[in-house]
């Protein structure tokens, strides 16, 4: 607080302690009352000048605040609305940002999605050749099979063809083998059975030779009887051992004849179970080619099934990666709603103070009137705010001990 306010607040001070005096001399005596009278109006003139020019003061003072309160209030106003000007521009600013890059990473995200469903479908056909690639070597190998199958058979067919050619000249060469050899054994004991006549017939010529001879020479009686029977005795034993050469190569023709047909139906019997065999394997041989046929007739209808599968499989394969990928698919952007303008802020409105008005001038011994003694209760009051004031701050600052 400076020196001249402590000095007015003395003087006010001053002036109510003597206001207070004079009261009190009034009614001591009238000299005293007239010097208080006079005292009186000299303060109610200083009280009213003081008053006054305080009024203006404070009326200047009013008017000065409310206009730099107006003046900041409209800067404040005016700083509020060019920040929500530019916030609301940079708002727009990034809107149109953020709708620029949406539709760039959509138009983006659209192109991945026709180059996938291009490669999807580029992929699609590969799978689908080679899958028909394999089905048509599967095809030709099942064919190239069935031909191996069928060579196999008509191989076996011709070598059991020549096998059983082979087995039936045997059979036959056997057959034949026989009759020349039974032939043979007869012409054998034919020319055996023609030596023994030719033999018997000669030692019977011998025998009547050596028997005429006996008898032509001479001798007599009892010595040409020995020589004879000795001639017939001999001629006996040979033609008996002619009768047993026959007889032993009839028993070898006999013998010989039933070796022959015996070789013959072991070699027929022989033949005839080789051509037997040879049937056998003839008929497993078709089993195993009727067999392969239909293994390889099971097996191509695997691969169609197979095939038909895989094809399956790859179109059921490029739709899940075409959903896939029109799942991935970004939702088309679109720009939002416009961000509305900021509203305009309301003015500040301020009520100027009222201009002073000012009161009576204080009359010379006049009695005090309400106006006055208002006016007077004003200033006193001020006064007394000021001392207040001044009496709180000398007790917070321990003025009075």
């Amino acid at each position: 607080m400076g020196p001249g306010v402590i000095l007015g607040i003395g003087q006010l001070a001053a002036s109510v302690f003597g206001i207070g005096a004079g009261m009190a001399g009034a009614s001591a005596s009238n000299k005293a009352a007239e010097k208080a009278a006079e005292a009186q109006y000299d303060q109610a003139k200083d009280l009213y000048e003081y008053d006054w020019e305080s009024t203006l003061r404070k009326y200047e003072y009013a008017k000065a605040a409310i206009q730099l309160q107006r003046d900041q209030a409209q800067d404040v106003r005016d700083y509020k609305t060019q920040l929500a000007v530019q916030a609301w521009q940079h708002q727009n600013q990034i809107r149109e940002y953020e709708y620029v890059n949406a539709v760039e990473a959509f138009n983006r995200s659209e192109e991945q999605f026709e180059d996938q469903r291009a490669i999807n479908t580029v992929s699609s056909i590969i799978a689908q050749e080679e899958a028909t690639r394999s089905f048509n070597e599967a095809k030709l190998s099942n064919s190239f099979q069935q031909e191996s199958v069928n060579r196999e058979l008509q191989q076996a067919l011709n070598v059991s063809a020549f096998v059983k050619a082979d087995i039936k000249r045997e059979r036959n060469n056997a057959i034949e083998t026989s009759s020349i050899s039974r032939r043979k054994n007869e012409l054998d004991f034919q020319m055996k059975s023609v030596d023994s006549a030719f033999k018997s017939q000669e030692l019977t010529v011998q025998s009547l030779l050596s028997e005429g001879k006996a008898r032509a020479s001479g001798q007599a009686g009892r010595s040409s009887g020995k020589a004879i029977q000795s001639i017939l005795a001999a001629s006996g034993r040979q033609q008996a051992q002619i009768v047993q050469n026959m007889s032993n190569a009839e028993q070898q023709f006999a013998l010989q004849a039933r070796s022959i047909d015996h070789t013959m139906i072991n070699a027929i019997n022989h033949s005839d179970l080789q051509a037997a065999k040879e049937d056998n394997d003839i008929d497993f041989k078709r089993q195993e080619h009727n067999q392969s046929l239909r293994e390889l007739q099971a097996s191509i209808q695997s691969a169609k099934a197979a095939f038909s599968g895989n094809l399956m499989k790859i179109d059921r394969d490029k739709q899940v990666a075409d959903m896939q990928a029109h799942y991935n698919r970004m939702v088309e952007p679109s720009l939002g709603p416009e961000i509305p303008k900021p509203l305009d802020l309301p003015q500040p409105l301020f009520l100027d103070p009222l201009p002073p008005v000012q009161g009576p001038e204080p009359i010379k011994y006049a009695p005090q009137t309400q106006s006055a003694w208002t006016t007077f209760a004003n200033a006193a009051r001020g006064v007394s705010d000021v001392l207040g004031t001044v009496g709180s701050v000398g007790h917070q600052l321990d003025w009075f001990g």
